[in-house]
């Protein structure tokens, strides 16, 4: 039992999400407010824009690069109208149209209306034919960003909900640990103390003096090695406990430790470690 009470770690997790977390969130926080500041510019646009005609001089084609669903790797094509209009003041200008997977209604030579801002011609685009696509795109961009963000918050608030579950769970179980393990030791201890009385046992004060570490059936563990003075009083005798999963630290060195040993057969004796360590396990919390 007291090596249940051993592995059961105070923090026992830290949790892999929450790189995950901040990474997603501030990638969401990023594309909204992406989305905003198109907004920003559209309204700015829309508001302060004058419409004019442009015509298209040239096609861009531009390639992307992708796989395909069995894992092959694919190459599409989109078609950008490259457009010249002449402002207000007479000065031109040049920008480059939003694309499509086909070379577009919009042919070299044709005329096409354009919408800008007579403060900073660089805002010009196509003017939508449905309004409202006009508003689409940041609207769209802005809401994917805001619901990543919220997401990510609500993972945060759920991942701390679950942790504070299973903490709690976990120190329940502890504590659970922790009292059968006491009751355990604390009735042996009764038992031994009875036999002693009795004269069936024997009850040395011992020492820590070490702790060696071997190779055991399961993987390396370790055994506890003590001094205690026997009945004599001028004679020492080492005794070894039975050896445990988990190093007990440094501080269990010059602890006292009770050692039972049988009258009959002094080679026959047990260390009563499980105390010890329980006081040690409660030291560090």
């Amino acid at each position: 039992m007291i090596e249940m009470i051993i592995k059961i770690p105070e923090n026992y997790l830290i949790p892999s999400e929450w790189p995950v977390m901040v990474f997603v969130g501030i990638f969401g926080l990023v594309v909204f407010v992406a989305g905003y500041v198109m907004g920003l510019q559209r309204y700015a646009l829309h508001r302060h824009g004058v419409t004019t005609q442009g015509h298209v001089v040239e096609m861009e084609t531009r390639k992307h690069r992708s796989k395909d669903e069995e894992g092959r790797p694919t190459t599409t094509e989109s078609y950008h109208p490259v457009i010249v209009f002449a402002a207000a003041s007479g000065a031109k200008h040049r920008f480059t149209g939003d694309g499509g997977a086909g070379p577009l209604a919009h042919d070299i030579g044709s005329t096409v209306n354009v919408l800008y801002d007579p403060k900073d011609p660089s805002t010009a685009r196509i003017e939508e034919i449905a309004k409202w696509k006009f508003w689409a795109e940041p609207l769209f961009i802005g809401l994917v960003g805001f619901l990543v963000v919220a997401g990510s918050i609500g993972t945060f608030f759920y991942n701390q909900h679950r942790l504070i579950g299973e903490h709690a769970e976990y120190a329940e179980i502890r504590r659970e640990s922790e009292n059968k393990t006491r009751l355990h030791w604390e009735e042996q201890i009764t038992r031994l103390k009875a036999r002693v009385q009795a004269g069936e046992i024997l009850l040395y004060k011992g020492v820590v003096e070490s702790v060696r570490k071997q190779q055991g059936g399961s993987g390396e563990e370790y055994v506890v090695v003590c001094w205690a003075t026997l009945p004599d009083g001028t004679t020492q005798g080492r005794f070894e406990a039975e050896p445990i999963s988990v190093h007990p630290g440094p501080e269990i060195l010059g602890k006292s430790v009770e050692i039972y040993v049988d009258a009959a057969d002094k080679t026959r004796y047990g260390v009563m470690l499980e105390p010890l360590l329980a006081e040690l396990q409660s030291s560090k919390r």
